[in-house]
């Protein structure tokens, strides 16, 4: 994948998450299908964290805001979830 092109911040985070996090709960794996709606539903299905983040070859993202992120985000919310 692009895990390799994120900044080390990032990839230190998902690193943690992967650990089991502060308290070495359940951790977390990917999950990628490589569509929009699928990895969505999955993660509001099984729970989950949706990232899309910029990397060394797009340092804005490739996710669109209006026809995207704000459509998916307002499902989630909806649906209890949370989405910053």
């Amino acid at each position: 994948g692009n895990v390799n092109l994120w900044a080390p911040e990032l990839k230190a985070y998902v690193s943690y998450l992967q650990a089991g996090g502060k308290d070495g709960g359940k951790p977390f794996s990917y999950r990628y299908i490589g569509a929009l709606i699928g990895d969505a539903h999955r993660t509001l299905l099984y729970g989950g964290l949706w990232l899309y983040p910029p990397d060394a070859n797009a340092k804005e993202g490739k996710a669109r805001l209006l026809y995207e992120v704000a459509p998916i985000a307002f499902i989630f919310e909806q649906a209890g979830g949370l989405a910053t």
